[in-house]
């Protein structure tokens, strides 16, 4: 029973090639096979998981790369101010169309691999900016302003 506890508290820690052995005549051997059944099953699981994960990442490369060319190539053929202001918006939605991808293919990444911390700085007052621009994009009826920073943990946004 001790060695059936410490399997399970393994298995709850990730270590999910952990199995439970079986012990010649006990009578805790068809809990241990139906316990080492449902290990297997989590380990494939989480295999075909990892898997999905990955293919559906790098299929939406593909109409990504499609939808950025054709995008190009309206820009280069309007000057319609008002046309060029919804490509922009069709940009910015690409980026974070773009990012998602990038952190799915990351996250598949890390399962495989210890990751590298690289820290950067990131100029905030812009950051919050362009923040400000999509919250606003999606919010249209609300206005945003933004004011000021005054640190690193407050800045001043208005609603109007």
């Amino acid at each position: 029973m001790r060695s059936l506890n410490k399997v399970a508290a393994l298995l709850g820690q990730g270590k999910f090639e952990t199995r439970a052995k079986l012990i010649r005549f006990s009578h805790l051997n068809n809990l241990s096979k139906t316990f080492n059944i449902m290990a297997e099953k989590i380990q494939r699981l989480i295999s075909s998981h990892k898997n999905l994960v990955n293919a559906v990442s790098h299929e939406l490369r593909t109409p990504i790369a499609r939808i950025e060319f054709n995008l190009e190539l309206l820009r280069g053929s309007t000057t319609n101010d008002y046309q060029v202001g919804q490509l922009d918006r069709i940009e910015i939605s690409l980026n974070e169309l773009n990012l998602l991808v990038s952190e799915m293919l990351t996250h598949a990444r890390f399962d495989r691999e210890a990751p590298t911390l690289a820290l950067e700085t990131v100029e905030l007052n812009q950051w919050i900016k362009q923040e400000l621009i999509v919250w606003q994009e999606a919010n249209p009826k609300k206005q945003l302003r933004y004011l000021k920073m005054l640190s690193v943990k407050h800045c001043l946004i208005s609603f109007i």
